[in-house]
């Protein structure tokens, strides 16, 4: 039994070669595509080319396969065939602001073989970091800590001290009622014995 035809379907696949045009192509793998873009990098490593699965545009690609599709971006208008592949980038490239436009401008002595040199994509400036507390914060939060730090030792030692104390005058005066209570004891006795004897 035949296959499906839609397992036969080749892969659709979106990329971003200028920054101003929606790019699909349909292509039996990623290295296919990118030689119908007529790119030479790999934007799929580069994050700015990826498997496309908007039904609408897999469509629009799979009826022209191999042949590189462009609208303007956040345009709803019909994709259309972007020409051949090496005109497909230079036009990418002339659309592009800047160096890459001026680069495609300047006309190119090439080979059957050679297609126009890719101009990479510039790199994200990076973002700036919060800026962190000065030295002297740095250093005033040090003392700050090292002082609370000190002030828990002190405390502990003098309420261990009070603690001490405070089991030490129990102490002294568990000792002195016993010695008054036997005192008032003998004391009694000899109240006592004296009344006896003069009775």
């Amino acid at each position: 039994m035949a296959k499906p035809a839609a397992a036969r379907s080749p892969k659709v696949y979106a990329a971003d070669l200028d920054g101003v045009h929606e790019w699909i192509v349909a292509a039996p793998n990623q290295r296919a595509a990118l030689d119908a873009l007529g790119v030479h990098q790999d934007l799929f490593a580069q994050g700015r080319a990826s498997v496309e699965r908007d039904p609408v545009k897999v469509e629009a690609a799979r009826d022209q396969p191999g042949v590189p599709l462009r609208r303007a971006r956040g345009s709803t208008e019909d994709f259309e065939p972007a020409g051949t592949a090496d005109s497909a980038w230079s036009a990418a490239l002339r659309a592009a602001p800047g160096p890459a436009a001026r680069a495609a401008a300047k006309p190119r002595v090439k080979s059957a073989k050679t297609r126009a040199p890719v101009t990479p994509a510039p790199k994200p400036a990076p973002k700036a970091r919060p800026a962190g507390p000065s030295a002297a914060a740095r250093k005033a939060a040090r003392d700050a800590e090292a002082a609370l730090r000190a002030f828990e030792r002190e405390a502990v030692k003098a309420t261990s001290a009070l603690d001490a104390e405070r089991i030490d005058l129990d102490n002294r005066e568990r000792k002195v009622r016993a010695d008054l209570t036997r005192r008032r004891a003998a004391l009694e006795r000899a109240v006592e014995r004296t009344r006896v004897g003069s009775g």
